[in-house]
């Protein structure tokens, strides 16, 4: 299975994850780095009666392009406060390729900051798992410059961005 890794719908409450999308096709499990070992996963593709709209047991995915950089303790950008309020000190997450879709390993959260765009690029840029090991004079330029190329143009309009520092676990 693929995983979705659009997460515009869901959401983390006090209780667990849960999906706000009204889509009778979009169940949570597709977001899930869990789907393969879970039994209500599996059952949810074939039973509208079983469509997972929350769940304590969810596992987020984020999506990368390259595990450059993701050996120890690293972080990842994006654009928008969203991932902040998703993920918190703690979370396991999957790291999935968006070449195949699928899981390459794992990380967990032990930290995020979310803040203004350029604030946050040149804070915790250096970070970066796309910039470690490299050599680089102005590590906040550097990484905005990586976010446009990933992001385009227009998503680099908004004001907001999140660090989330993660150690890989495996």
């Amino acid at each position: 299975m693929t995983l979705d890794t659009n997460y515009r719908y869901v959401r983390l409450t006090p209780a667990g994850y849960i999906t706000t999308s009204k889509q009778a096709d979009k169940s949570l499990c597709a977001h899930c780095g869990n789907q393969l070992a879970c039994e209500r996963a599996v059952l949810a593709p074939y039973s509208s009666a079983q469509r997972i709209t929350e769940c304590s047991d969810f596992l987020p995915v984020i999506a990368f392009q390259s595990d450059a950089g993701m050996t120890a303790r690293f972080n990842t950008i994006r654009v928008g406060k969203a991932w902040a309020e998703r993920v918190k000190i703690g979370t396991r997450v999957g790291l999935v390729s968006t070449k195949t879709g699928q899981i390459f390993g794992y990380g967990e959260v032990d930290a995020v900051y979310a803040g203004e765009l350029q604030d946050v690029c040149d804070n915790f840029g250096a970070d970066n798992h796309t910039l470690l090991g490299k050599e680089v004079d102005e590590p906040g330029k550097a990484i905005w410059r990586v976010l446009r190329n990933c992001y385009g143009n227009l998503a680099m309009q908004n004001k907001y961005a999140t660090a989330i520092y993660m150690k890989r676990v495996s």
